[in-house]
């Protein structure tokens, strides 16, 4: 019977993965985020992690989003000025937030 196996496969990859999350929020200096039943995504000094070990410097970010700072946003810039980094660092940033992970802010 190969189910044990599987089983057994399964619990392996998942403890992988939860040691990983762990070692990035040691090695990265990850916080915990706090999260509420509100619709809001408030982040200060959010960073984007991997566009950090390309760049000599990385600028934090904050982001507001709320019924009172409105969910639509209109980002714009020049070329090359940031914008997509920028998306993905807050996209980065909610889902580490929502598998459970520690987030670089």
């Amino acid at each position: 019977n190969i189910a044990p196996l599987v089983q057994l496969t399964s619990l392996i990859a998942e403890l992988d993965c939860l040691l990983a999350l762990a070692r990035a929020a040691r090695d990265y200096n990850l916080i915990r985020p706090i999260l509420t039943r509100d619709k809001l995504i408030h982040i200060k000094n959010g960073r984007h992690i991997l566009q950090e070990l390309c760049v000599d410097v990385f600028v934090p970010n904050d982001t507001h989003s709320s019924e009172e700072h409105g969910f639509v946003k209109i980002l714009s810039g020049p070329n090359a000025s940031g914008k997509s980094v920028y998306l993905k660092q807050v996209a980065l940033i909610v889902y580490l937030a929502h598998v459970g992970s520690f987030v670089p802010c």
